[in-house]
């Protein structure tokens, strides 16, 4: 009775082990998706920031593609395969002590990406 109880135990554990390293995978690879996605849109963002600071003294400032968080994805209905990504991006000069905020809506389509709209929330 006890080697079934302990063989009971080791096969939990094998099998509880499985389950956790394949929902830590999951993470992993939906944390690279959203990389991969911002990455994709990277020209839009360049563009709309671009725009935003053109008058800057300082220049477009810079931005990171581990600080900027996708907000929504919306499929066109009208459009199939079309897509509404909203960004927002931290864009700062120098070491980054002091950023400031944008939110961009980028449409994707298989013809290429525009940008929508772009909300100017924080000065840096």
């Amino acid at each position: 009775m006890d080697k079934k109880l302990v063989s009971f135990f080791i096969v939990l554990l094998i099998i509880t082990s499985t389950v956790v390293a394949q929902a830590n995978n999951i993470k992993v690879n939906h944390e690279k998706m959203n990389y991969a996605l911002i990455i994709s849109v990277a020209p839009s963002i360049n563009k709309a920031l671009t725009e935003t600071y053109k008058n800057s003294s300082k220049g477009v400032p810079k931005w990171g593609g581990s600080d900027t968080e996708i907000l929504e994805i919306v499929e066109l209905i009208d459009v199939r395969g079309s897509y509404d990504v909203t960004v927002k991006v931290y864009p700062y000069y120098g070491i980054s002590i002091k950023k400031g905020e944008e939110e961009i809506k980028i449409r994707l389509e298989s013809s290429g990406q525009k940008v929508i709209s772009n909300k100017h929330i924080q000065d840096i």
